[in-house]
């Protein structure tokens, strides 16, 4: 469940990142156990690259479906390739 958004028009992004480990935590431990993979996706926000293109790192924000008061620890980090179309 990795994806990116706000790509410039007349550009594509291919992500490279197949697989990102993701430490969670929340005050209530059973809510952790209730989380399954598919609730956890992380978004590549591509705002500041415009025109760039080659491979680039990007900072991805994590969020977790369906579970309140739940966050990641730590940065997590998405290798795309930015191409013009």
């Amino acid at each position: 469940n990795i994806s990116c958004k706000n790509i410039s028009n007349g550009y594509a992004a291919t992500i490279d990142t197949k697989e990102i480990e993701v430490t969670l935590r929340s005050k209530d431990e059973t809510v952790l156990d209730a989380i399954k993979e598919s609730d956890i996706s992380v978004v590549a926000d591509l705002t500041d690259y415009g025109t760039t293109t080659g491979q680039v790192i990007a900072n991805g924000i994590v969020s977790v479906s369906g579970h309140h008061d739940v966050g990641a620890v730590g940065d997590v980090k998405v290798t795309l390739t930015i191409s013009k179309e």
